[in-house]
This record gives C-alpha cells, sequence and structure tokens, in this order.
C-alpha cells in the first residue's frame, strides 16, 4: 500500500542485551536442573564476553551464602497466588531503597531463575513463561535506563572495575538481609 503509514519500532540495545543475558543465565539454570525442555523461551541467546562476565559473577554469588538466602526466599513465594502484581511488588522491593546496583541485578536473575525452576517443577508451565515475561519486562522497563546511564551492560557486569568478588558478597549479603526483612514485615 503507498501511503501507509510505517511505524518503526527500534529495539533498545540495552533492553535487547538484559534479555540475552537473562535468557542464557535462565536457559542455563533449567538445563543445570535437568528441566530444558520445559519452557520455551525463545529468546536471542548470543555467546560473548558479557556472558562470561555474568557467568564470573554468578559462579562468586552461587557460593556464597547469601545464595541460600535468595534460593530460600524464593521457596517461601505461594505460586498458586503469584500475579502480576504481587512479583511486581517483590522486584521493587528489591531496589526500593538504593536503586540497581550491579549486585541487585544479579539476586534479580537468582530469584528469578529460581521462581522459574520451582513454577517448571510443579509443573505450571504457563507459570513459568508469566515469571520469565515479568522479569524481561522489569529488565526492559526499569534495568535498561539504569544501564544505559552506566555506560552498558559490560560496564555494569564489569563494575567498572570498583568491584571486586568481596565487595559483590557483602554487598548482596545487604540487599538480600533487606530484602528477607522487609517482606517479613509486610507478612
Amino acid at each position: 500500500m503507498s501511503g501507509a503509514n510505517v511505524i518503526k519500532v527500534e529495539v533498545d540495545e540495552d533492553e535487547e542485551r538484559g534479555v540475552q543475558l537473562y535468557g542464557e543465565f535462565l536457559s542455563h539454570n533449567l538445563e543445570r536442573e535437568n528441566l530444558p525442555g520445559l519452557v520455551n523461551l525463545r529468546l536471542p541467546q548470543v555467546q560473548d564476553s558479557l556472558n562470561y562476565d555474568l557467568a564470573r559473577l554468578a559462579e562468586v554469588f552461587s557460593q556464597s551464602e547469601e545464595r541460600d538466602l535468595v534460593r530460600q526466599r524464593a521457596e517461601e513465594i505461594d505460586l498458586e497466588s503469584l500475579s502480576t502484581e504481587n512479583f511486581l511488588s517483590l522486584i521493587n522491593e528489591l531496589f526500593h531503597d538504593g536503586g540497581i546496583t550491579q549486585e541487585r541485578v544479579l539476586v534479580l536473575f537468582f530469584f528469578c531463575s529460581d521462581l522459574t525452576i520451582r513454577a517448571c517443577r510443579a509443573g505450571l508451565g504457563s507459570l513459568c513463561l508469566n515469571i520469565t515475561n515479568w522479569t524481561l519486562g522489569f529488565l526492559r522497563r526499569t534495568v535498561a535506563v539504569w544501564v544505559r546511564v552506566q555506560g552498558g551492560w559490560s560496564k555494569v557486569l564489569r563494575g567498572q572495575g570498583s568491584y571486586s568478588d568481596t565487595m559483590l558478597v557483602i554487598g548482596s549479603s545487604i540487599i538480600i538481609i533487606s530484602f528477607i526483612l522487609y517482606y517479613r514485615r509486610r507478612t
């Protein structure tokens, strides 16, 4: 049709990279739990240095006591009553007092991945997809803006050289403990 209006939707690079990184992270965790076929993500996946940086950070965090707290927190969530609203409330609470940081993004990835794995094991396929979509929406709407201001995912994941592995664990501890205490106060 000549004269038809064409709408061009620009995809922000930081949004797309966040989707790719979380897709890789979730796929890896589902495979590790022997659940690769339960969620058909259809997310773009790219192997590159950002995935390596995320994997390095995730490895350090996965060996910490704080990792167990995130897993425990995900186990406490009532999957049957999980909705968009209460999911976003939980996630927003993680970021409410100190903004978005490298450590909080890592906690977000682990927490959402843990919830998805629980839903898959419970045979709640549609909830698996919902959690993934809610997470990706939060990454696109909220996290990508912060990442852009920080200079992109590579700078965020590399911490601009200002975060050591020790600081990652200490920062994550404070965030997770605050997150758990806040949730327990609300219930």
